[in-house]
């Protein structure tokens, strides 16, 4: 970042400029620097700190949220584009913390296994909805039917790619089967069964949003 602040510093940026904030969240790329200070609730002063502590940039007069900032707000609100790639980052993460253990058996190990299996189900669950809304969306609103049939196609291979890794990780939730039983630890066994179903459920519901983009 441009200045070094904490999150507490963060959060209070965030609060106290929440009005510009949510401004810019629903106008991205299209405000100007004179247009932003136009308004009421910002000053000249504020804008130079949320510059310099990134949470603004600034490009040839257009500001706009920092890109961070816009993910994690789409991210909890679950919207915007489908990133199938984050579950094969946690896939990994998974394989190689399971290797680790085998290896020596550490709890740290085993912390870390039980984080990525929670990661990888929330992560399929949040990209599967972004997935239905997108399309949900490209059928409602695009008006371009040539780039809506281009839109549908993309996220058919998104989805696609979604169940490619729901299959990757039920086998390796199979492969690793007996190491896991190994453990004892009963956390893990809830963890494991949890992610069983939700990858079961989720499987069916790319099957509904294919019938949607088929349609």
């Amino acid at each position: 970042m441009g200045m070094q602040v904490n999150a507490k510093e963060i959060l209070s940026l965030l609060y106290y400029n929440r009005e510009v904030i949510d401004f810019l969240f629903g106008n991205r790329e299209s405000v100007t620097v004179n247009e932003l200070l136009s308004r009421s609730d910002i000053t000249p002063e504020q804008y130079q700190k949320l510059v310099a502590c990134d949470i603004l940039y600034e490009h040839q007069q257009v500001v706009g949220l920092n890109d961070a900032v816009i993910a994690m707000f789409e991210d909890f609100m679950e919207i915007g584009e489908v990133t199938p790639s984050f579950i094969n980052d946690y896939i990994n993460e998974l394989k190689r913390n399971i290797k680790y253990y085998r290896e020596g058996s550490e709890y740290r190990f085993l912390r870390s296994i039980k984080k990525y299996l929670n990661r990888i189900g929330g992560s399929i669950s949040k990209e599967i909805i972004k997935l239905q809304k997108n399309v949900d969306d490209t059928y409602k609103n695009e008006s371009n039917y040539r780039i809506k049939l281009q839109k549908l196609e993309d996220y058919r291979l998104k989805r696609d790619t979604i169940i490619e890794f729901i299959h990757r990780a039920e086998e390796m939730i199979a492969e690793t089967r007996g190491l896991f039983d190994l453990t004892n630890d009963l956390e893990l066994y809830g963890i494991v069964s949890s992610l069983r179903s939700t990858l079961i459920e989720n499987l069916d519901y790319l099957i509904e949003i294919q019938t949607d983009i088929t349609d």
